[in-house]
């Protein structure tokens, strides 16, 4: 990692303690490029992207907003394509980075809490539910490689 994106990274990371204390929930992550903070509202079902100048965000813009059931856990693929979970709909949504839904991952729980990119090729996606943990296969590596010596599902 570049000392440009690990300082923005840590920039990040501070940031988000912020938004943690402000109730904004652990649904964040950042663009590939590191320069696009996204953060998920549970509440509100929303995920907005920010622009990082010092140590502030800024230029809030609504990403989209889903009609039905909460969000939880996000991340990031190497596209900068957004993978959301949808706790209660049972699914993984895969968002463009402006927002356009790309498809539906149906899962075998319906409650998905949280995911992570992983595997040899990163292109697992791991899962994390309330009933059971499972993985399936992303087409592209996600920007960071959580369970780099899992090989994953065959």
């Amino acid at each position: 990692m570049d000392s440009l994106l690990r300082n923005r990274a840590l920039v990040f990371g501070s940031l988000l303690g912020s938004l943690l204390w402000a109730g904004a929930g652990p649904h964040a992550n950042l663009s590939p490029d590191g320069k696009t903070p996204y953060v998920g509202e549970s509440d509100t079902r929303e995920i907005w992207s920010y622009r990082i100048e010092g140590t502030r965000l800024l230029s809030p813009r609504l990403v989209t907003r889903f009609a039905d059931f909460d969000i939880d856990g996000l991340r990031t693929d190497i596209s900068a394509n957004l993978y959301v979970a949808r706790i209660l709909k049972g699914t993984i949504a895969v968002l463009s980075p402006t927002g356009k839904l790309q498809r539906e991952i149906g899962l075998k729980a319906k409650e998905p809490t949280n995911l992570a990119f992983g595997g040899n090729d990163g292109k697992t996606v791991f899962v994390t539910q309330r009933q059971v943990d499972l993985s399936k296969r992303a087409d592209r590596p996600g920007r960071e490689f959580c369970f780099s010596g899992c090989v994953g599902p065959k």
